[in-house]
This record gives C-alpha cells, sequence and structure tokens, in this order.
C-alpha cells in the first residue's frame, strides 16, 4: 500500500498524485486508511483542498474507485468527450 502526495504550500492545495493498494490486500479498509491519513495531513498543513485524476488506465476498475472516492467525501467529475476525471475534496477552515 503506496500513495504519491504533492502539497503545494502556496495553495494550500493536496494533491493525490496515485494510490496504490496491491490486489491482495484490496477490499480490506487500505485505502480509507490512506485517505484518512490525508486527511490529517491536510488538517494539519490547513489545506483547503485535496485533489486528483481519474484515469483512464484505471476505467475498468471506475465503480470501485466512484465508491471509494465518494464513501471519503470526494466529489467526481469525468470530463465530458474525455475518458479522464478528477477528484476533489474541500476542507473548511
Amino acid at each position: 500500500m503506496t500513495s504519491e502526495l504533492c502539497f503545494y504550500k502556496k495553495s494550500k492545495k493536496m494533491e493525490i498524485i496515485d494510490i496504490i493498494v496491491s490486489p491482495k490486500h484490496e477490499n480490506r479498509g487500505n485505502g480509507n486508511v490512506l485517505l484518512r491519513a490525508i486527511d490529517k495531513i491536510c488538517k494539519i498543513e490547513e489545506a483547503v483542498k485535496c485533489y486528483g485524476m481519474l484515469s483512464y488506465q484505471d476505467k475498468e476498475h471506475w465503480d470501485k474507485l466512484f465508491h471509494f472516492y465518494e464513501e471519503n467525501g470526494y466529489i467526481i467529475t469525468l470530463k465530458e468527450g474525455s475518458l479522464n476525471g478528477s477528484i476533489v475534496k474541500e476542507y473548511s477552515l
């Protein structure tokens, strides 16, 4: 289970570059643990937004990804005419 993040201090935004959970560890809550840890980092850093991209490469798992991110408070947007999308969670300070 790994994740890559970038925090942009000037704009107080956290970007999720990637979250990887090996197939043998899927559906055990590990991704939820990572997103809760990201929430804590965002709170400590006083981030106003956490965002990331959904890639066409993950299209076969979009149903799981949509549920996963929505369950954790993210809003999912698919770009019209494109096979990519984005996730966003906003925080109030």
